[in-house]
């Protein structure tokens, strides 16, 4: 049985939620419902608004795709960006100052 492939997301070093991969690849992102109504929350994207605790690939692809490096030797390995395999990251510096990094998690 294929299951959901997921990854933490954090922001400024706090968990806002899971990134999701289905079986049939499609990608959806849920805020963590305590992040979300937090004060200090901040939305990952303006196209991902706090008030919907839900996004679908629609808007979740390309604020993913901002993450990834413009530059191809960045990357190696087919372009898998270089790094641990059990804890690969991606990182991407925001207008707001603030650093995603998403994890994997075998554990959900």
């Amino acid at each position: 049985m294929v299951t959901d492939r997921n990854l933490d997301v954090y922001l400024g070093g706090q968990f806002s939620g899971v990134l999701a991969q289905s079986p049939a690849g499609n990608v959806t992102f849920d805020y963590d419902e305590e992040y979300r109504v937090s004060e200090s929350a901040t939305p990952l994207s303006l196209a991902m608004p706090l008030v919907t605790p839900t996004h679908r690939k629609r808007a979740v692809l390309p604020w993913l795709q901002g993450l990834l490096p413009d530059n191809r030797y960045c990357c190696s390995d087919g372009g898998r960006c270089a790094g641990g395999a059990e804890e690969a990251s991606a990182r991407a510096e925001l207008d707001h100052s603030a650093t995603v990094f998403l994890r994997a998690n075998v554990s959900r």
